[in-house]
C-alpha cells in the first residue's frame, strides 16, 4: 500500500468491511480465471476448447502458481472449516460462475450438469493437487483428474 501511496486506513475506506473487500477480491480473481479460460481455449470451440481448459487448469503449472491461478481451492479450503455464510457463499457463487463459463466455452456440446460435474472435477482436482503438492501423489491427481474430465467430455451414444 505503500508503493500505491495509500494509507491502511485509506485503502479500507474503499470497502464497505471485510465481506465487500473479499467479495471485489474474490470477483476478480474470478475475472482473471475466467481470461485464463478464454485464453486457453484460444479460438476453438465446443469439445477442443473445453479439452485445452482442463488441460491447462489441471496442469502442474496452474497447481504451483496458486496466487495467480483459480481462487476457487483456496476459497473452498477456507470455507470447510469456517462457520461463515459469506464464505459459503463465495464459494456457491464461484462454482457457478466456473460452470457458466465452462457450459459458454462448450456450447451446445456440453449440458449444464456436465457443465458444473466438470467444474467440480476441475477445483477438487486442483485442491487436493495443491494439498498435496511435493509428494508423488500431486501429479498423480492431476492426471487422474484430467483423465476423468476428458472421459466427461466424450460425447454420449
Amino acid at each position: 500500500m505503500a508503493g500505491a501511496g495509500l494509507t491502511v486506513g485509506a485503502f479500507y475506506a474503499h470497502f464497505k468491511g471485510k465481506d465487500d473487500l473479499l467479495d471485489h477480491s474474490f470477483s476478480l480473481a474470478l475475472d482473471e480465471m475466467g481470461a485464463m479460460m478464454r485464453s486457453s481455449a484460444g479460438s476453438k470451440k465446443g469439445r477442443a476448447a473445453l479439452v485445452d481448459v482442463v488441460s491447462t487448469y489441471l496442469s502442474e503449472d496452474h497447481r504451483d502458481h496458486a496466487a495467480s491461478g483459480c481462487p476457487m481451492p483456496a476459497v473452498v479450503s477456507s470455507a470447510l472449516p469456517a462457520d461463515d455464510r459469506s464464505l459459503r457463499h463465495l464459494v456457491a457463487t464461484g462454482l457457478m460462475t466456473l460452470s457458466e463459463r465452462l457450459g459458454d466455452l462448450g456450447g451446445a456440446d456440453i449440458t449444464s450438469e456436465r457443465a458444473l460435474a466438470l467444474a467440480v472435477l476441475m477445483i477438487g482436482g486442483q485442491l487436493i493437487a495443491r494439498a498435496t503438492r511435493g509428494t508423488p501423489i500431486s501429479s498423480r491427481v492431476l492426471i487422474a483428474a484430467r483423465d476423468a474430465a476428458h472421459a466427461l467430455l466424450r460425447p454420449t451414444k
